[in-house]
């Protein structure tokens, strides 16, 4: 159970905080006319490390549930 928590819990941090916050982000670049494009590559980066975090707390539900 905690794992499946721990599971809706990353993907939620992704679409509710990360993706958010990059497009606030990059809106602001934009405006104070600052280079912007390295920046939603990270942002991009860490939603993907959150979302490979989410896959691998799958896998080991799956394991468990097979012990």
């Amino acid at each position: 159970m905690a794992l499946c928590a721990l599971k809706i819990g990353l993907l939620l941090t992704v679409f509710t905080v990360w993706l958010p916050s990059t497009f606030s982000i990059v809106e602001y670049r934009i405006m104070i006319e600052r280079p912007w494009l390295r920046m939603p590559a990270i942002m991009v980066a860490v939603m993907m490390f959150n979302l490979f975090a989410a896959w691998c707390v799958s896998d080991l539900f799956l394991r468990r549930e097979k012990s």
